[in-house]
């Protein structure tokens, strides 16, 4: 028998899905030499890899795990990456132009100034990562969950966020301007339910909070939320000199 919903009362707007995990195949070959351009490393080990300053031009990752890879300033120019699970990586100051992520998780791994710009990131989970002043310009993040991650001077403006969740991070000074948002629906409730939630952690200096409209705000963060809007309007908090 079907439940029918009480006369007032109003059903709860769907949160984010969380990111599909990788899917690893049983046993993986150990790689640690830097690939060809235009290869395809699949159903890999790749721990305790050095690729630092690689350029790694079309090297698509498919099936890899790995820990203590060290690949910081390296170049993956239009890579697709699938069915990642890296930790306690090195890849801070990397680029990864006109690439796609898919199913990839990250956990403590160094990201500092990587940049992701116009990148397609779905089912993605980083937690416990340095990723201060990382580049997200124009990408498109869909289901990505960050937990306990510094995002210190991140840069999302123009990024497009569908079921993102920032839990316990770090985002003071991030820029969020001109993002667009988007929630999901699901059958029997036409509310679309938020696309970024935001919980606990910091937001001190946050840029573009008068864009995040979509959005869901632990209520932690009332107080500078409202001076971070009001300063956006230009609305002073202080009284001038009389």
């Amino acid at each position: 028998m079907t439940r029918s919903t009480p006369p007032g009362s109003t059903k709860r707007s769907p949160g984010p899905r969380p990111p599909a995990p990788p899917r690893l195949s049983g046993a993986l070959a150990a790689i640690g030499q830097v690939p060809a351009p235009d290869a395809l490393v699949e159903d890999a080990d790749l721990s305790g890899a050095d690729w630092t300053d690689a350029q790694l031009e079309g090297v698509d990752l498919m099936s890899v795990s790995g820990r203590s890879v060290r690949a910081p300033r390296s170049v993956w120019r239009r890579s697709q990456c699938a069915d990642l699970e890296l930790a306690s990586c090195d890849l801070a100051g990397s680029s990864w132009p006109e690439a796609g992520w898919r199913r990839v998780s990250l956990t403590d791994c160094r990201l500092t100034g990587v940049e992701l710009s116009g990148c397609v990131l779905e089912d993605v989970d980083f937690s416990g990562c340095v990723m201060e002043m990382a580049r997200f310009r124009f990408a498109t993040l869909r289901r990505v969950r960050f937990t306990g991650c510094r995002l210190t001077g991140a840069d999302f403006s123009d990024s497009r966020l569908e079921e993102v969740v920032l839990d316990d991070c770090v985002l003071d000074s991030a820029v969020f301007d001109q993002v667009r948002i988007q929630g999901r629906r699901t059958s029997g409730n036409r509310r679309q339910g938020p696309g970024l939630v935001i919980a606990g952690g910091s937001i001190e200096g946050l840029s573009g909070a008068d864009q995040l409209r979509g959005a869901a705000i632990d209520p932690l963060h009332l107080e500078i939320l409202g001076a971070l809007l009001a300063g956006a309007a230009g609305i002073f908090l202080e009284l001038p000199d009389r």
